[in-house]
């Protein structure tokens, strides 16, 4: 059978005339035996199989199929992006061969086995890569086999991978990786003791994940983000996987701007879908306020901090609901505010903030001593319920947000208790934008 002409639309695949099936057997009663098939496919050198197909119901008894030497700069437009990510069609690129074999029997696959060879694929628009792949993965659903490929890297914007090697041990529904280390920029990211089982539900699994530093100013160049100081690394100790979740047993920990950042009872649902949420439990402890201001452009703060984000949940990768405070750290260091960086708190406090000086000395001083920060913010249905340091000596209905210490004296007063979250976000980015002096009242 020969298509010569024209062209149809099998929902994902868009198909075009030239395919061409030799096959011959014997139809028998309800069973049909395929004693030999051959399909010609631009791109694919050999295309085989035998079956053995009963008609009543349609079940396949049988089946053994090989695929040799496709090459993925030809096929992967046509047949795989369409078929996994048909909103790129256009910007993926994919290079290198692959080959393929399966046997089943009575509905159930008993043997795959594939060979990659410089296989890769690119997205233009976002700068995404990942390869070539070289390498075997044979799997027996009887018997334990061992997989094995190597990776000669990846990228995702600026965010480069390093080549990296994973040995899998298979055995029928499980698959075991003892360690893999994928370098990340000067750091690198190490999985352990990865244990996946599939069930009727899908793939359950755990391990462990070990960051080792990462250079914060090599990753905020890479992000995108203002540079910064310090080296970020991470220990996860427990990892858990279950069909669209990814929960974390124990704490991630990160050290950064020479503190730490504590998450714990983590979940990730839908990680890849339109619908993600994640749910967190985020604590900061003893983070260097001249680092973090330095690489916000924040203005210029001495001192330490600390924050709880309680109850954090993203959707979509925005927050809507939390409960965070940050306060400075206990002990003795030196406490210092520049008079941006007044402005800017002040911003935080909603319209109403003031900052209170003592006027005769405005013209001598750059920075002001102060004793203690705090601000919090419970957000809810888009709404946040701003507060500040616990202390009811604050005139009015205010709260403190910078209590003054030394010479000259600087409060930080704020008045407005309801602000709307993306205006409040809107406003801190533009205070951070704006060079515009403090106004002092």
């Amino acid at each position: 059978m020969a298509w010569n002409a024209g062209e149809a639309y099998l929902h994902p695949l868009y198909l075009v005339a030239g395919p061409v099936i030799e096959a011959a057997g014997r139809l028998e009663a309800d069973v049909l035996t395929v004693a030999r098939a051959r399909l010609e496919l631009e791109g694919v050198r050999t295309i085989a199989a035998t079956a053995e197909i009963g008609l009543q119901p349609v079940a396949v008894r049988s089946l053994a199929f090989s695929l040799a030497d496709a090459d993925l700069a030809v096929v992967g437009p046509r047949y795989l992006a369409p078929a996994f990510a048909p909103a790129a069609t256009d910007r993926l690129h994919f290079s290198g061969h692959v080959s393929a074999a399966a046997t089943v029997e009575e509905g159930v696959p008993t043997t795959v086995d594939l060979a990659f060879d410089e296989a890769g694929f690119s997205l233009s628009d976002k700068e995404l890569s990942f390869g070539p792949l070289t390498g075997v993965v044979p799997w027996r659903a009887e018997a334990r086999t061992e997989a094995r490929l190597a990776v000669a890297g990846g990228r995702w914007q600026k965010l480069g991978l390093g080549a990296f090697e994973l040995v899998a041990q298979l055995d029928g529904q499980r698959v075991d990786v003892g360690r893999v280390a994928i370098p990340v920029l000067d750091g690198a990211l190490v999985l352990e003791r990865l244990a996946l089982v599939r069930d009727a539900t899908g793939w359950h699994g755990r391990g462990a994940a070990v960051v080792e530093p990462i250079s914060m100013a090599l990753l905020a160049e890479a992000a995108g983000l203002p540079a910064m100081s310090g080296v970020l690394s991470a220990s996860l100790p427990g990892l858990r996987v279950a069909p669209g979740e990814i929960s974390l047993d124990g704490a991630l920990v990160i050290s950064v701007f020479g503190g730490y950042l504590q998450a714990t009872r983590l979940q990730l649902f839908e990680p890849f879908g339109v619908a993600s949420h994640l749910y967190a439990d985020v604590q900061a402890r003893h983070l260097d306020l001249g680092q973090l201001t330095e690489a916000f452009s924040f203005g210029s703060v001495s001192g330490f901090v600390d924050a709880d984000v309680l109850g954090l949940e993203l959707a979509g990768w925005q927050p809507v609901r939390f409960d965070a405070r940050v306060v400075s750290s206990p002990g003795s260091y030196p406490r210092r505010i520049s008079q941006r960086a007044v402005q800017n708190i002040s911003a935080l406090g909603g319209p109403g903030a003031v900052a209170a000086l003592q006027r005769g000395l405005l013209g001598v001083f750059e920075t002001f001593g102060y004793r203690e920060i705090g601000i919090s913010c419970v957000l809810r249905n888009g709404v946040c319920r701003m507060g500040g340091l616990d202390d009811p000596g604050a005139p009015g209905d205010g709260y403190y947000i910078v209590r003054g210490g030394g010479v000259p004296a600087l409060n930080v007063i704020g008045y407005n208790r309801r602000v709307d979250w993306n205006e409040l976000i809107d406003r801190l980015q533009r205070v951070i934008a704006s060079n515009a002096p403090p106004v002092i009242q």
